[in-house]
């Protein structure tokens, strides 16, 4: 994955931890004492996304500061860019739906409180049968959400099943 270097910690940036494994973990929330993040690799394994988890600030602090990580950016996969740049009217509206359907969990999440597991499943669980849609659909489109830095254009319509190796 080409990894730009050199960007602040925020919502949507990517840690990259320089141990052997060189794992990458997208920043999902940022509060005053904690950050939520997730682990990410390839635009497949968003399929698998799971739910972000608390790393503490001062951790994430300790680690910039000794070089265990460095703070950058992913750019989005080439099958969301490939569907903006021929995006017409039926993707854009598929991609506002969709969107709404998890904007106000987004917006419920930004307080901190509410990202305990719990919460975040009987949230997700509630929105799923308010909108009268599988709860596992929601909660894979959410995640993919934060799994590709809370851009738009990661809900575009995913091809279906897992790329050919």
């Amino acid at each position: 994955l080409p990894f730009k270097a050199g960007v602040a910690p925020s919502v949507g940036s990517v840690l990259l931890l320089m141990g052997n494994d060189r794992s990458l973990l997208r920043i999902t929330y940022l509060f005053e004492r904690n950050a939520y993040v997730m682990s990410v690799t390839s635009p497949e394994g968003a399929r698998e996304a799971r739910k972000p988890y608390r790393l503490t600030i001062a951790q994430l602090n300790s680690w910039l500061e000794d070089g265990t990580a460095v703070v950058g950016r992913l750019p989005l996969s080439s099958e969301f860019l490939d569907a903006a740049t021929t995006a017409d009217e039926a993707q854009d509206a598929l991609q506002k739906s969709l969107l709404a359907h998890i904007a106000p969990l987004v917006a419920h999440f930004e307080d901190e409180k509410n990202l305990a597991s719990r919460e975040f499943k009987a949230r997700i669980l509630a929105r799923a049968q308010e909108l009268q849609i599988s709860k596992t659909t929601l909660r894979r489109l959410l995640l993919r959400y934060y799994y590709f830095g809370q851009l738009p254009a990661a809900l575009s319509k995913l091809r279906p099943g897992r790329a050919p190796h």
